[in-house]
């Protein structure tokens, strides 16, 4: 069984709600507000930025039968009998909230068409899926479990690198390793909040759910923001703490030799990138000069920014048809500057650097003693605990020479 509610609502062009004339003149001249529109479900409408305008909270406002077709289809029929969409309307957004409870996820769906200035339609679609019952389906307690675990381990990160700043004071901001767990640190506490909002927002629209028993609608577009502004922050918290493996990969000589590459050639690489983002900026300004009007992907600088970057071979008719000569050419100046120029600046300076750290015996990295690096971050893991009798008779029992030849023979076969 799936349960759907429709919401429906256009936008004006103007900033408050009145009784207009067919010429754009008021009927009354005191701009007497309408009390008979009803606002309170535009007052937490997301701002949406489509081609032309922003759009946020305001305007008209239709709920449709979700439970009899054709009281729905009434509904519509009147709309266009009063003529509910005119030549002043700007946008028409149609929600729909779905859910499914054989998957258990609530489908939130907005449909939004933008009429241009002048003739035509701008359609939008968003599709987003919301599991808000989380603990309910199959694994419910190991996800509670899993939550609870990393608030707990997000409170001794925290403890942890406050202890080895207070010890080595300002030098701590010295490493960019430090830098990463700082980041790491603020991602998580920054997802711990974002996800105790969700769920709050949660608890309370399913409570609103509950008192009109599904025959209201109900906004979940918030809630769907929440949502996806939460796994982005995870998933940039992954991705950092991915590359914090390469602190552990070290141990492995090329990988040693690649982190203390870019770590020398860190200050030409800041060149470089000044370099990149101003040429890059240069040519996004271009393209977003040449093509605002020719596609939806250059509308905004933001968007010609990406395109830009990631996919502006499949946007090439788009850019000649507007400007058959002048597009083209800068095209393939952009082609040739990036990847023929600005790459290979990039790869001289990382090759250049690597040949020096090679040649360069005292530069080379010396962290290769895995068994005596996991034996001093064991020991300093009892000295925290206050383990400090056990720490001894430990330090005593690694001492044996049994212990000492097979770090050695380790050492040696690495």
């Amino acid at each position: 069984m799936v349960l759907s509610t429709v919401h429906l609502s256009k936008c004006k062009a103007f900033h408050i709600v009145v009784d207009f004339q067919r010429n754009n003149e008021p009927i009354s001249a005191t701009y007497k507000l309408n009390k008979t529109i009803p606002i309170d479900p535009l007052l937490t409408c997301p701002i949406f930025y489509l081609l032309i305008l922003r759009y946020g909270g305001g305007g008209y406002v239709i709920e449709l039968n979700h439970k009899d077709i054709s009281c729905a289809l009434r509904q519509i029929k009147e709309l266009r009998k009063h003529r509910w969409l005119d030549e002043y309307t700007r946008g028409f957004f149609a929600e729909i909230a779905i859910y499914n409870p054989n998957i258990n996820l609530f489908g939130v769906i907005m449909c939004v068409a933008e009429f241009l200035p002048g003739d035509g339609i701008y359609p939008v679609f968003e599709f987003q899926a919301l599991n808000i019952y989380r603990y309910h389906a199959g694994g419910g307690l190991f996800l509670m479990i899993s939550e609870i675990l990393f608030v707990i381990f997000t409170i001794y990160f925290i403890r942890r690198e406050h202890a080895v700043f207070k010890k080595i004071g300002k030098k701590y901001f010295d490493s960019y390793w430090n830098w990463m767990e700082i980041m790491v640190i603020g991602l998580s506490l920054v997802i711990i909040v974002f996800y105790t909002i969700k769920s709050l927002y949660s608890i309370y629209l399913m409570d609103k759910i509950t008192e009109s028993k599904g025959k209201k609608y109900i906004r979940l577009q918030s809630l769907a923001t929440f949502d996806e502004t939460t796994t982005f922050l995870i998933g940039f918290l992954l991705f950092i703490a991915t590359v914090k493996l390469l602190k552990l990969l070290r141990f492995n000589k090329r990988i040693g030799f690649l982190s203390e590459t870019l770590r020398a050639c860190g200050t030409d690489l800041s060149g470089f990138a000044l370099l990149f983002i101003v040429t890059l900026i240069s040519f996004v300004t271009v393209f977003y000069k040449e093509a605002v009007t020719a596609s939806a992907e250059f509308s905004t600088f933001i968007r010609a920014a990406e395109t830009s970057t990631f996919k502006i071979a499949e946007k090439f008719k788009d850019v000649t048809q507007v400007s058959p000569v002048v597009a083209p050419i800068f095209y393939f100046i952009f082609a040739f500057i990036m990847n023929w120029i600005v790459l290979q600046v990039l790869i001289a300076i990382i090759c250049g650097t690597f040949s020096r750290i090679k040649k360069d015996l005292s530069a080379q990295p010396n962290d290769y003693e895995v068994v005596d690096y996991m034996i001093e971050r064991f020991l300093n893991f009892l000295s925290t605990i206050n383990f400090r009798k056990n720490k001894f008779k430990l330090f005593r029992m690694l001492k044996n020479p049994k212990v000492e030849g097979f770090k050695s023979r380790y050492n040696q076969t690495n």
